[in-house]
C-alpha cells in the first residue's frame, strides 16, 4: 500500500508552518519562510518548518544579565534552501549553561519549578529498580545515545543519560540503526523523562527506546511515524512519547489509526501533545482515542507562590475540553518565580550542529508538558498500575482543575494507587 507522506514536527513552542512553495515536495528539500501559513493542497506535501527570531542567554553566574541577546543561525549555508528564502533563526529554546562534563550532581534541581508544582519527588532506589523494567519510546528526532562516528559525524552520549539504560532503537529517517539525534528536541525530551545529571528527570531509572521519526530539518513523515509506532509496540515499549504533532487540517490516514490501535490493544499507553496552536482543537495523534493529550500550562504572572494552584492555561497551547490532561509547558517570556531564569523546562540537550556537544536549555512547550506526562505515566506502572486504568490513576491525584481539565499532581496519584493496593491486600 502506498502511502501518502503527510509531514508532521514536534510540538515545542517557537516552531512555525509553512506551506510547500511547489505541488509536490521533494524528501531531501528543506525550506523555510517565516511569513508563510500553513496551506493544505490537495495531492501534496506540507512542509513544517522553524520559526525565525532571536534566542535570549541568561548567564547562571551573573544574576543581572538577564537581557543579553544574540542572533544564532544567521546566514547558515545550507544548499538546500531557495537564493530567496532566508536561513533559519531559532526561538524555541533559551541557552542556560554549557555542559563541561563536571557539574555537581543535580546542581540545577533548583530551577525545576516544574516539578515541585505537579509534585514530582525524585525515586527512591526501590522505585527506581521498578522502574528499571518499564520502556518508554520516545518518537521524535533522535536521542544522544551513544559515543559514535556515524557517516563522517562524532555523534555524543549526553552527559545527563550516562546513567540512563538505553535499549535497542531505529532511525526511520535515514533506515539505519543508529536513531542518533541531530536536532535538539528527541534528547531534550529524553531528558525530561530519565535525566540523572545536572538536573533530574521525572522517572530516573526507566529504559528508553530512541525511534527517529523527525530528521534535523524539521520533517517527518506519516510513513515514518507509522513505522516508529510498528517498531516500539513490536520491541515491547510499555509507554510512546509523541511530543509532535500534524497540522490542524490533517486527516488521519487509517493505517496510523489502526498502528495505533493495535498498539493500545497489546497494552502500550500513548502520550501525545495537544500542539501549541492557541486553538480549541486537539492535533493528531494526540487527537485519536485512547492516547493521553497533553495540554500546558505556565505559572501565574501575578501573586505567585510555589503551590499548583497558581498555574493557568499556557497561551500557547491548544486547549479544549477534551484534553486528557495538564502539565508545566512553561513560558520564554516569564519569570514568576524570580529566580533569574525563564519560567520554561529545563533539560540538558546537544548544541546547535554540533551532536556531540552539550548545553542546557529552557524550552516552553507541549512536548515537553508530554514528556512529563509519559516520565509520570512510568512512575505509575512501576508502582502498580496497569495500561488499562492508568489514565484513571493520573487523573486521580488532581487536586486542582483549569476550565474542567485536570492538572498533573504525581504525588497524590502515588498515594492512591497504594490505598487501593493496601485494601485488595486486606
Amino acid at each position: 500500500m502506498n502511502l501518502v507522506q503527510k509531514v508532521l514536527a514536534f510540538a515545542s513552542l517557537g516552531l512555525a508552518l509553512a506551506s510547500c512553495a511547489n505541488n509536490k515536495y521533494k524528501p531531501n528539500e528543506t525550506g523555510y519562510n517565516r511569513s508563510r501559513v500553513l496551506e493544505k493542497q490537495s495531492n501534496s506535501y506540507v512542509k513544517i518548518v522553524a520559526a525565525n527570531d532571536k534566542l535570549t542567554i541568561h548567564d547562571p553566574q551573573k544574576s543581572e544579565d538577564r537581557t543579553k541577546e544574540v542572533i544564532i543561525n544567521e546566514n547558515i549555508p545550507n544548499k538546500n534552501l531557495s537564493k530567496t528564502e532566508p536561513a533559519t533563526k531559532n526561538k524555541s529554546r533559551i541557552f542556560l549553561d554549557e555542559d563541561i562534563g563536571y557539574f555537581s550532581y543535580h546542581k540545577y534541581r533548583r530551577l525545576q519549578w516544574y516539578l515541585d508544582l505537579a509534585k514530582i519527588s525524585e525515586p527512591n532506589s526501590k522505585e527506581r529498580k521498578r522502574l528499571s523494567d518499564i520502556i518508554v519510546a520516545v518518537l521524535d528526532t533522535g536521542v544522544a545515545f551513544e559515543n559514535a562516528q556515524r557517516n563522517g559525524k562524532r555523534y555524543g552520549l549526553s552527559h545527563d543519560l550516562r546513567k540512563t539504560k538505553f535499549v535497542r532503537g531505529y532511525d526511520f529517517i535515514n533506515n539505519d540503526p543508529y536513531p542518533n539525534d541531530d536536532n535538539q528536541h528527541g534528547t531534550f525530551m529524553t531528558s525530561v523523562i530519565a535525566a540523572d545529571g545536572g538536573i533530574i528527570g521525572v522517572a530516573p531509572g526507566v529504559k528508553i527506546m530512541p525511534v527517529k521519526v523527525l530528521g534535523s530539518n524539521v520533517i517527518g513523515t506519516e510513513e515514518a511515524l507509522i513505522s516508529g509506532i510498528r517498531y516500539a509496540v513490536d520491541h515491547e515499549a510499555n509507554i510512546i512519547n509523541l511530543s509532535l504533532n500534524f497540522p490542524k487540517d490533517y486527516e488521519p490516514n487509517l493505517l496510523l489509526r489502526e498502528t495505533i490501535n493495535r498498539g493500545l490493544s497489546m497494552g502500550v499507553v500513548f502520550v501525545a501533545a495537544a500542539g501549541n496552536d492557541s486553538g480549541n482543537y486537539i492535533t493528531y495523534p494526540a487527537n485519536f482515542p485512547g492516547i493521553i493529550s497533553v495540554g500546558a500550562t505556565r505559572l501565574r504572572k501575578n501573586n505567585y507562590n510555589q503551590d499548583f494552584k497558581n498555574v493557568i492555561a499556557g497561551g500557547y497551547s491548544n486547549f479544549t475540553n477534551n484534553l486528557s490532561i495538564l502539565a508545566p509547558g512553561g513560558a520564554l517570556d516569564q519569570d514568576v518565580n524570580e529566580d533569574y531564569h525563564p519560567d520554561g523546562i529545563l533539560a540538558m540537550t546537544l548544541d546547535f550542529y554540533n551532536p556531540n556537544r552539550f548545553a542546557y536549555w529552557f524550552q516552553s512547550g507541549t512536548s515537553p508538558a508530554a514528556a512529563i506526562v509519559s516520565g509520570c505515566v512510568a512512575r505509575l506502572l512501576a508502582a502498580g498500575s496497569t495500561p488499562d486504568i492508568v489514565y484513571k490513576d493520573l487523573i486521580s491525584g488532581s487536586e486542582n482543575y483549569i476550565d474542567g481539565i485536570p492538572f498533573l499532581n504525581l504525588a497524590e496519584s502515588l498515594r492512591n494507587i497504594k490505598v487501593r493496593q493496601a485494601l485488595t491486600n486486606r
